[in-house]
């Protein structure tokens, strides 16, 4: 079996990288450019149950650990361990801050947040991108005070 030169045709590794290279160019500035054009493309999300849920979870731990608690400006102030902790929505999120500096997110895809106190219960409302509103009651672990398991009369 001889080898001829000029019978075999094809790419060089060289000009495939080279063709690899401009189909990624072009497909990432497409997609770009998609984004520009629609800019309602990235779909809106609501919150899930599990995110919700870990929320609660986090701002009930907050307020058991407080030693005071109060509500200004629709955002709560806890005192935990000679720290002041905010809690506060923040564009679309709801961050925590402790001692007004710090920026770390608790929930994201929200449009409000409404903080509530009420004697010991802090109560709050948050409307997610979609538009569907969640309630959560929180309590303090102070004596007589009620436990977030209770019924509310």
């Amino acid at each position: 079996m001889t080898w001829s030169e000029g019978s075999h045709s094809g790419f060089t590794l060289i000009e495939m990288l080279i063709a690899l290279m401009l189909f990624m160019l072009i497909a990432s500035l497409l997609l770009q450019s998609l984004l520009v054009i629609k800019p309602g493309f990235q779909q809106k999300r609501g919150l899930n149950a599990l995110e919700w849920e870990l929320f609660q979870m986090n701002v009930q731990r907050e307020v058991r650990q407080a030693s005071s608690i109060s509500v200004t400006n629709n955002k709560l102030y806890l005192m935990v361990d000679s720290e002041k902790v905010s809690i506060e929505p923040y564009g679309t999120v709801i961050r925590r801050r402790v001692d007004d500096s710090g920026h770390e997110l608790l929930l994201y895809n929200i449009s409000s947040l409404l903080v509530f106190q009420n004697g010991q219960e802090i109560s709050m409302e948050v409307t997610d991108l979609v538009g569907k509103t969640h309630h959560a009651n929180f309590y303090p672990i102070l004596t007589g005070a009620k436990t977030p398991t209770s019924t509310r009369k």
